[in-house]
């Protein structure tokens, strides 16, 4: 996961640095928001299951 949003964050600055030209941004807006709803999520899960395992013992 965490290679995964270090790739995502790379990419994401390599295209504010240098957009190309005809760059749609409310598709990028709705990719990003997709995005970081995703990796929220997998933090959430992974709260979850710390939380459970951690009052299960």
């Amino acid at each position: 996961m965490k290679n995964r949003i270090i790739t995502y964050r790379q990419r994401i600055d390599a295209l504010l640095a240098h957009p190309p030209d005809g760059t749609d941004w409310d598709a990028v807006l709705h990719e990003h928001l997709t995005q970081v709803s995703f990796f929220q999520h997998e933090r959430l899960i992974h709260l979850i299951v710390t939380v459970t395992f951690v009052r299960s013992r």
